[in-house]
């Protein structure tokens, strides 16, 4: 959960696609974005309105709010934190 209790973030992959995908539902709308990242490599900010994120072609932030992503590396990276 988000620190603010707004989104709750879980991974998920099937058995036909082992691709992980982090999934952030937003608790008001219902709402779920779907977002591809390494397994267990995203951390929520201390306000907890934005969720950075390490995937395979870099590293960024996004605000579930709004969708918007800030990239902060593009290659590679397998570890966030804040």
């Amino acid at each position: 959960f988000s620190a603010d209790g707004r989104y709750l973030g879980y991974f998920a992959a099937t058995l036909a696609d082992p691709t992980v995908f982090l999934h952030v539902l937003d608790n008001r709308t219902g709402a779920v974005q779907q977002h591809s990242v390494f397994p267990g490599r995203a951390a929520w900010s201390a306000s907890g309105h934005l969720l950075a994120l390490a995937a395979e072609d870099g590293a960024y932030v996004l605000d579930p709010a709004t969708g918007d992503r800030r990239w902060l590396a593009f290659q590679s990276c397998q570890r966030v934190s804040w």
